[in-house]
């Protein structure tokens, strides 16, 4: 009989968020208006642990999930999408003279414990025991995703400005006084 199981060590297993990351690009409000806009902000979040790629657990980038994999699903009672990418459109205000962008923090769980195996039921020492620490997108946390704004810095403004050659008026108002026209 070949028996697997998984326990989570539930005194250091958690949902956090990673730290702020940068999404896209940065804009500059060169405009004397305030700018009112909708852009897509796509994420994307990737699971790991300390297993190897044979185990088929998270990151190991086999296709379907292994007898390890449902057997932490089963032992956390948690159904966790391994790998998740994401679009959303948010509305981004951006007012004269200001730098704009995005930040996303993923929402995270880390889980530790440890499988458990009885390969043999009439040998005990054919029993094992593996440790792990899993890390995946949590499922009971949703994403943050924030706007963040300053003010334009000096060499940003140097770029927002823009020479404007225009015709000087009158037309010939350069040349002398007296010239031919």
């Amino acid at each position: 009989m070949n028996r697997c199981t998984f326990t989570a060590e539930e005194a250091y297993s958690f949902s956090y968020y990673a730290p702020a990351r940068v999404a896209a690009e940065t804009y500059f409000n060169c405009t004397r208006n305030t700018l009112n806009r909708t852009r897509p902000v796509a994420t994307a979040n990737r699971s790991y642990g300390d297993l190897p790629a044979a185990a088929g657990l998270p990151g190991s980038g086999t296709g379907a999930p292994s007898g390890m994999a449902q057997q932490y699903t089963q032992g956390t009672g948690l159904a966790p999408a391994w790998n998740t990418t994401q679009e959303r459109p948010v509305t981004e205000i951006v007012q004269p003279a200001e730098a704009s962008w995005i930040e996303t923090q993923a929402a995270r769980r880390r889980t530790q414990g440890w499988f458990d195996a009885t390969t043999k039921a009439t040998a005990p020492n054919y029993d094992w025991r593996l440790h792990t620490v899993v890390d995946h997108p949590s499922t009971d946390l949703s994403d943050r995703i924030y706007q963040r704004t300053g003010p334009l810095t000096a060499s940003e403004k140097q770029r927002c400005q823009s020479d404007r050659p225009n015709a000087t008026t009158p037309v010939g108002a350069n040349t002398p006084a007296g010239a031919e026209r």
